[in-house]
């Protein structure tokens, strides 16, 4: 890890201050579109949870508003202490608990940047990162719908930053994978970059995991596992611009929602493989953090869709960008602020008050004509080419450099 500057002092101050104002805008926007279900996902865990606990099928359809439950069996056992709750007080928890882990994510990634030159500086700086971050679209909607990604992040990010002796090291990338497969690229990375023994770990904690949802829920699991995993249209529309995924890339070109699933595999495969390369390339550089980010923007964007907001990554990829600002001077500034226009959840669209819906926020939601569209509807994967061409770029002449953009 290279020498890096330092958070201004300042931000004892001021840390509170921006936790709060993120707070408070997310809440004005509520209070003035309130048509649309908040922490929709919430109740859909909730119901899937309750729908286990009371013997009925938890894939037969629909569990709440026709969102039906798509993840694994395991994921409804983990949810169940939110079936004891009432909605109100499962909505309140997952809102909390999604802000929380937004925190530990912050919180986690600057101290190993070593951005902050003691302990009050730290956690000022995450309370100020915090509010500031809840603003990326993908961190705006995980709050809006009371989605898991910023979960799995944390599990993923907290577990591989820890130092390669401890014994314990893949637990949390086995159970974010439990949860939702896409993280279960991460024991490839484990793999490509020898570490046995943490790979060894992740994969176990996994069939753990799988084993207990094939022997408590049999019949869930069978459906999951060999019919409704391989449904990628179990989700949404592969072409709709929410769909930042590969796949969703090859659909909108193609003007389809069923995208040929060879042209899917064959692209997903080579990006899914260069990604890994690169990312273990990355962390022989000593740029571990880095490392990471790639692993996670390449398996959303291999994955057969990934909604907007599964890409998280960017809680600590803006984080990585604010280091190079604080060493970089004018230019690096300049880097993070046009990521943060970029993935800012904008208001995009203004619908009346009783609309049945929100507006629709960030950049990729935008209307424009071709080719602009193109660029924006895509945004997110050509942020991750982007990323990938920087890494190559800076780190190409040395072994343990300090990336500047």
């Amino acid at each position: 890890m290279p020498e890096t500057g330092r958070l201004p002092a300042w931000l004892v101050k001021f840390g509170p201050v921006g936790l709060i104002a993120g707070l408070v805008l997310h809440g004005i926007t509520i209070a003035i579109w309130p048509a649309h279900r908040v922490l929709i996902d919430t109740e859909v865990y909730r119901a899937g949870a309750r729908a286990v606990l009371n013997g009925h099928e938890l894939y037969a359809g629909g569990l709440v508003a026709g969102f039906p439950f798509t993840y694994p069996p395991i994921a409804a056992l983990l949810f169940t202490p939110l079936a004891f709750m009432p909605l109100g007080g499962a909505r309140i928890f997952a809102g909390v608990g999604n802000i929380v882990l937004l925190g530990l994510a912050v919180y986690f990634t600057l101290r190993h940047l070593r951005l902050a030159q003691d302990r009050r500086v730290l956690i000022a700086g995450t309370l100020f990162l915090t509010g500031a971050l809840f603003w990326l679209q993908p961190v705006r909607t995980t709050m809006f719908l009371g989605q898991v990604n910023l979960l799995l992040m944390v599990l993923v990010l907290v577990d591989l930053l820890k130092p390669d002796s401890s014994r314990w090291k893949g637990v949390g990338v086995g159970l974010a994978a439990a949860i939702k497969l896409t993280p279960a690229i991460f024991v490839v990375y484990l793999l490509v970059t020898r570490r046995f023994r943490a790979a060894g770990v992740a994969v176990a904690a996994f069939a753990a995991t799988v084993l207990i949802g094939w022997a408590v829920l049999p019949g869930d699991a069978k459906q999951f596992w060999l019919h409704t995993f391989f449904n990628s249209n179990r989700v949404g529309p592969a072409s709709a611009s929410s769909n930042q995924s590969i796949n969703g890339l090859i659909a909108r070109l193609t003007n389809t929602d069923t995208p040929s699933g060879l042209a899917w595999f064959l692209v997903a495969g080579a990006v899914g493989i260069a990604g890994v390369l690169l990312a273990a390339w990355t962390s022989r550089r000593g740029e571990e953090l880095l490392a990471l980010c790639l692993v996670g923007m390449t398996a959303t964007a291999v994955a057969p869709f990934s909604w907007d907001h599964h890409w998280v990554w960017f809680v600590p990829l803006s984080l990585l960008l604010l280091r190079y600002a604080v060493n970089g001077g004018a230019r690096g500034w300049s880097y993070l602020a046009a990521f943060y226009v970029l993935t800012f959840a904008w208001l995009v669209s203004f619908p009346p008050r009783n609309a049945a819906r929100t507006p629709f926020t960030g950049v990729i939601s935008l209307e424009l004509p071709q080719p602009l569209h193109l660029i924006t509807g895509n945004l997110y994967l050509l942020i991750l080419l982007t990323t990938a061409a920087v890494a190559i770029h800076s780190l190409r002449h040395t072994k343990t450099p300090a990336l500047q953009p």
